[in-house]
């Protein structure tokens, strides 16, 4: 009997444009965007915690701080939290510490020029636009929860930072303005994504 040899598969021929609809439609889902080893590895994510996947688990990355922790306790919205973090991705990319390093602008021509991206101009620009809207506590609470750990890597004793910030001394209280502050920023970004679109 004689044995026919299988026929090899042929490789679909390349499509570039096939290949760039795929990779648009990746960077367009967050949810497969998977994690940014660089930045993990950067002394401002101190803070963050990784979890391996397992056979029964998908990776989990959590960064440990106030918000996650009142997070936790039910001291803020998962609502707020999400606040908290859009805000505090948007610090990073403004101070140039999430990791990617994108196309360098000159801003100033003089030997002191501070190097900045036009990614991390629109970052700054979306900040300021969210502080604007929350009011001047709300913003320093914000602020000097985040900006440590996110720019420097560096543990907040956030009690101590809103004692600092706005004299209150008891516990309950303090919770209770990082929650006012949390909640304020939520709206804000409520109120920033009812707008239109401005074109590019």
């Amino acid at each position: 009997m004689e044995i026919m040899a299988k026929k090899p598969k042929r490789n679909k021929p390349f499509d570039p444009a096939e290949a760039a609809r795929i990779e648009y439609e990746r960077r367009r889902n967050p949810e497969r965007w998977g994690a940014n080893e660089e930045a993990l590895r950067l002394a401002s994510n101190g803070t963050v915690q990784s979890e391996a996947e397992t056979r029964t688990k998908t990776r989990r990355i959590t960064r440990f701080d106030c918000f996650a922790l009142l997070h936790q306790r039910e001291g803020i919205t998962s609502d707020q939290l999400t606040a908290v973090r859009r805000l505090q991705g948007d610090i990073a990319i403004r101070y140039r510490v999430d990791g990617e390093a994108g196309v360098r602008l000159v801003v100033d021509q003089s030997s002191s020029a501070e190097m900045v991206t036009a990614r991390s101009l629109d970052a700054g620009k979306r900040v300021d636009e969210a502080l604007a809207e929350i009011g001047p506590l709300s913003k320093e609470i914000l602020l000097r929860l985040s900006e440590p750990e996110v720019i420097n890597g560096q543990q907040v004793n956030w009690r101590a930072a809103v004692q600092t910030v706005t004299g209150e001394a008891h516990p309950h209280g303090q919770s209770a303005l990082v929650r006012a502050a949390c909640e304020n920023l939520r709206l804000a970004y409520a109120e920033i994504d009812k707008q239109p679109r401005r074109a590019a």
